[in-house]
């Protein structure tokens, strides 16, 4: 897929020093998966946290005929 960005020099510039590479397309690649590497990571920061009640029954829950909503 292809978009169109408009970005100032400024951006760009720091852009390509950080990354150290001029391949605008690259640096952006690399900035989409740097976010979605980050995103999964704190979600699973969350697992073995949850503390549950001694008495909850989740699955009593599940078999209940009344609706939820």
């Amino acid at each position: 897929m292809q978009i169109e960005l408009t970005l100032n020099d400024a951006l760009v510039k720091e852009l390509q020093d950080h990354y150290k590479s001029q391949d605008l397309n690259n640096i952006i690649i690399n900035i989409i998966n740097d976010t979605l590497l980050n995103r999964s990571s704190k979600i699973e920061k969350f697992f073995g946290k949850v503390e549950y009640f001694d008495d909850y029954d989740y699955k009593s829950l599940r078999n209940r005929s009344e609706s939820i909503g």
